[in-house]
């Protein structure tokens, strides 16, 4: 499977290399098996990928630009959902916490707790 992961952000470049975290450890867990390409900053990616995995919170810039994507999609959720709405357009939304994950469920909007700061926690 080919994922284009997404950290559409002006200063994802600048932090990117320096960060260490669960959601790093899943990229890398992810690598493993599947190719994935990490796009950062404020770039899209081609359409030719079979997923596309977004880091940021409910009410990114980026969910103006999935409509061209054919692929699956998907964000990693690290802050609390405002826009519900954003959220039912993705095919998952992983989770950083427990509360977090509560607060999409009762939306009614797929979730799945993935990853924290404990690497071990990501379930691909």
């Amino acid at each position: 499977m080919k994922i284009a992961f997404v950290w559409y952000w002006s200063r994802a470049t600048e932090i990117f290399n320096s960060w260490r975290d669960g959601l790093r450890g899943a990229l890398e867990e992810m690598g493993k098996e599947h190719q994935v390409d990490i796009y950062l900053g404020e770039v899209e990616p081609p359409n030719e990928y079979d997923a596309i995995i977004f880091w940021s919170d409910s009410n990114c810039a980026f969910f103006e630009k999935l409509d061209k994507y054919k692929g699956k999609k998907a964000i990693c959720l690290t802050t609390d959902p405002h826009n519900m709405e954003n959220l039912r357009k993705l095919d998952a939304v992983y989770c950083e916490s427990g509360p977090i994950y509560e607060a999409v469920r009762r939306a009614g909007v797929r979730a799945i707790k993935a990853f924290g700061t404990d690497t071990d926690f990501y379930k691909p």
